[in-house]
């Protein structure tokens, strides 16, 4: 079984920016991680799914009750996408590898890189000024490679994943990251697939600076719930009831966004009016993190599935590197008033 991926800078930070958001559904992703062990892969792990063609993560949120029952999927294309270039070698069906791998360690890692490539810069631009005013060697001269190898290895005996960065030359020192993994079996990864659903009552496509984050954010201290409408001439509507948390009650806020673009193509048949599902706002506001980087995605959509999901899905930037999407428990609604 083998692996091996080169990244370059913006692969690299793309990468990265797009593990930040979905790391923080676990136990860790708020704090710094500790040391690797089985129990942390239990609260940090998700599953990395690899072939020829795409890399898949898939994560469930746990830990806490702001996290538990969501579930986040994304899918890269591996070719001419994420990677610069890569190899992989496996017994397994469709020449696949499957691991479960801390997503905090993961981010630590590729963070403590793209950090590093920043400060590389700014002395990249002092140095580049001296050697100018100096008539010195270029810079070019001086400057480590820019790629960052990702790898499947064993260190101690131990399957890691591993990541390599930069070298002594110029006085640079390497980065270097072994996070460990479990092996799973390929045919294992349907269990990690993306929930089936319905079709949507009613999608609509979102303004990629719409401040939903930013909104929720002051709606999730008023109301512990939140209702979510959306309809087909374009409208998404988000109130509370004023019934929720002691520092909300007897308050009762709507907000209203306008000339969203509807995609009832993507909808049910049957789908003609509005759909209105309830949802725990600091699962809708944990999902929106991804908000906080406009620059990660193309486009992104909301697709409302009655008394069954909220779901957010979004293109990277550029599109035809992949998509996340998130699936967020809702309430059931009935239609009997008294209940």
């Amino acid at each position: 079984m083998r692996f091996k991926a080169t990244l370059a800078h913006e692969q690299l930070s793309l990468l990265h920016s797009l593990i930040s958001p979905i790391s923080r559904l676990t136990v860790g992703g708020g704090a710094n991680a500790g040391g690797q062990s089985d129990s942390s892969l239990l609260r940090n792990g998700c599953m990395l799914y690899l072939d020829a063609e795409n890399v898949r993560i898939s994560l469930h949120g746990k830990g806490t009750s702001d996290c538990t029952g969501i579930a986040c999927f994304a899918e890269l294309k591996s070719r001419g996408g994420i990677f610069m270039e890569h190899r992989i070698e496996s017994v397994a069906q469709n020449n696949a590898i499957l691991l479960e791998i801390d997503i905090v360690q993961l981010r630590m890692a590729l963070q403590s890189i793209t950090q590093e490539k920043y400060q590389r810069k700014a002395h990249s631009r002092t140095k580049r000024k001296y050697d100018q005013d100096h008539s010195s060697n270029t810079l070019h001269d001086l400057t480590p490679s820019t790629t960052t190898i990702i790898k499947l290895a064993k260190r101690n005996n131990t399957p890691c994943l591993c990541l390599i960065h930069g070298g002594t030359s110029g006085g640079y020192i390497e980065i270097q990251h072994a996070i460990p993994v479990r092996v799973a079996k390929a045919s294992e990864m349907q269990q990690y697939l993306p929930p089936e659903l319905e079709l949507p009552n009613v999608q609509l496509e979102l303004d990629r600076i719409l401040p939903l984050r930013a909104i929720l954010e002051r709606l999730k201290g008023i109301s512990s719930t939140l209702y979510v409408t959306g309809n087909p001439n374009g409208q998404l509507i988000l109130s509370t009831d004023g019934n929720g948390d002691s520092s909300g009650v007897g308050c009762s806020i709507r907000t209203v966004f306008d000339r969203l673009t509807p995609r009832m193509e993507a909808c049910r048949p049957d789908a003609s009016g509005a759909c209105t599902v309830k949802v725990d706002s600091k699962k809708l506001a944990m999902c929106l993190q991804w908000q906080q980087q406009t620059a990660l995605v193309s486009t992104a959509s909301m697709c409302l599935v009655e008394n069954e999901s909220l779901v957010l899905h979004a293109m990277l930037n550029p599109p035809d590197v992949g998509f996340f999407t998130y699936y967020i428990p809702v309430h059931f609604l009935s239609d009997n008033p008294a209940d």
